[in-house]
């Protein structure tokens, strides 16, 4: 194949996959805006349509792969669940200029999510996609974090593992008092997995501890409690909803770590 005829072939290619886009991104907002959705006539649910709707147009633009359309539908979807369940509530969305358009010409939502479904089309662990969605919702009800927290959430979200989510909702639930982490960092385990499970839970720590994400304090040298700002992380997330299964695999993973034997005087954690 000649330059001409391979520049040609790949035209074609990105034509094709382009045109599937665009219609795509055509009938997801359709499901969602049409005329068969559900009627939205208050003026907050409406800001809320109108911010998901322009976002989404805009996106359509790019290419996307039709995993990763279904990867946005499932963003979508729960957001719209979490939004809806807000409205029916009687909750009234953030009045602080979130959904006006700012000097760019750009709403701060529609930023944030442009921001979200983008690191939602990259995502590889799709379990944390119903998440990336309730933090949208959330987000557009919270009139007290700002854009910048929202910011350095979705940077976070799309470096956290979800077995990270799993082990903070995990730490959480230890409510008032101090989560043990010795059986996690205060031994030499001999499997990688438990080794990647140490590291994990250190990352969650501060910038200061372990160049972490703040999301946990340490109390002593080996337990934690969530910080503040890893409790507005779990309430915008929702990470609250994580399946219990997924709590009992952690667990499980847990006491395999006592096994490991304590980490001696002259060794260092890791």
């Amino acid at each position: 194949m000649n330059s001409l005829k391979r520049q040609r072939a790949v035209e074609t290619g990105i034509d094709l996959v382009s045109s599937f886009s665009a219609k795509a991104f055509e009938e997801l907002i359709a499901s969602y805006f049409g005329d068969s959705s559900r009627p939205i006539t208050s003026p907050a649910g409406l800001i809320l349509r109108n911010s998901i709707k322009f976002t989404l147009q805009d996106v359509s633009r790019r290419v996307w792969s039709p995993n990763e359309v279904n990867k946005i539908k499932t963003v979508i979807d729960s957001a719209l669940l979490e939004i809806n369940s807000r409205l029916d509530g009687g909750l009234q969305p953030r009045d602080d200029g979130f959904f006006t358009d700012e000097q760019s010409g750009r709403a701060q939502a529609d930023e944030i999510l442009e921001g979200v479904l983008l690191k939602a089309r990259d995502q590889h662990e799709e379990k944390k996609l119903i998440y990336l969605g309730y933090f949208f919702a959330n987000l557009a009800f919270r009139s007290d974090v700002p854009g910048s927290l929202a910011n350095y959430f979705i940077k976070t979200a799309n470096a956290l593992s979800y077995r990270q989510f799993v082990l903070l909702r995990h730490i959480a639930d230890s409510m008032n008092e101090a989560f043990n982490a010795e059986p996690i960092r205060g031994r030499s385990h001999s499997l990688p997995d438990l080794t990647a499970l140490a590291k994990e839970e250190m990352e969650l720590h501060s910038a200061a501890s372990f160049g972490g994400y703040g999301l946990l304090n340490g109390v002593t040298s080996y337990t934690d409690v969530v910080s503040e700002l890893g409790q507005t992380f779990i309430e915008l997330f929702n990470l609250k909803l994580i399946p219990n299964e997924d709590i009992r695999e952690l667990r499980q993973l847990i006491i395999l770590c006592e096994d490991s034997p304590p980490i001696g005087e002259t060794e260092v954690p890791y």
